[in-house]
């Protein structure tokens, strides 16, 4: 983050109002919580022009702060032109370190559930909801946002493969559910992709990043296919939603 200091002032009065700054954000004084702040720029190099100077401030780890009552992470990523300039990054990203990169597919993710139908997103909502109540005291085992509705989506898909109307939301609710289940109960073969959305690229151009023969468990992210779900959205390991999965139920809308 960079402020641009548009008075006049000597190094001295401007250390001073930084390191207040500073501690404003370590202490959380504005609502923000970080885990340490670095002073860089000229100020913080001490190489600072007098009469002319800026300040950077680089927060490390994610920040969190409420606004009107939502909890909010705030998440830094480059810039990136198009999806195509991430994936070119990453081609050359250790294995080890990929994941780290997973946030900067964020836009393209939205894209992604932008084009899912309304109904699907329901019962998403629904499921989320489910989580919520069944996790409520124990966060062991639990599937994050981004799994459960990776999952439920695929389910409804599966569903409506196997020919069954949306006309009837209580119909398809069940068989999203019943599919829902069969995925669950099954992950340890799970091979979850949306092959539309990267298969031709990837494969093509950048063969590490999506490899079409991998046979260990995984769910694609969408819009990063260096995002395994499978082990990034859950808490532990699958057991707990494997046991707590008989319990959901699409068919009862989220009660607000």
């Amino acid at each position: 983050m960079a402020h641009k200091v548009t008075k006049v002032l000597t190094i001295e009065e401007a250390k001073v109002k930084v390191d207040k700054l500073v501690t404003e954000f370590q202490h959380g004084d504005i609502g923000l919580t970080v885990n340490e702040v670095i002073k860089a720029g000229s100020l913080g190099h001490g190489t600072a022009v007098p009469g002319k100077f800026d300040l950077d401030l680089v927060i490390y780890s994610s920040v969190n702060f409420y606004y009107y009552g939502i909890e909010v992470d705030l998440l830094v990523s480059p810039n990136w032109p198009n999806l195509d300039a991430l994936w070119t990054f990453l081609q050359d990203v250790d294995r080890e370190h990929l994941f780290d990169f997973s946030v900067n597919a964020s836009k393209w993710q939205v894209q992604f559930f932008s084009e899912v139908p309304s109904q699907a997103k329901e019962f998403i909502k629904r499921a989320k909801a489910w989580r919520n109540k069944t996790w409520s005291h124990s966060n062991v085992g639990k599937p994050t946002s981004y799994l459960i509705s990776l999952l439920v989506l695929k389910a409804y898909e599966n569903a409506r493969g196997r020919g069954v109307s949306t006309s009837s939301t209580s119909l398809i609710a069940r068989e999203t559910k019943v599919e829902l289940k069969k995925i669950v109960r099954d992950h340890t073969t799970v091979n979850m992709h949306w092959k539309r959305y990267y298969t031709y690229s990837v494969s093509t151009l950048y063969p590490r990043l999506y490899i079409p023969s991998e046979r260990e468990p995984r769910i694609l992210d969408p819009a990063n296919p260096t995002n395994n779900v499978y082990k990034t959205g859950i808490n532990g390991n699958w057991t707990q939603l494997v046991t707590n999965i008989d319990t959901i139920d699409l068919t009862k809308a989220v009660e607000y």
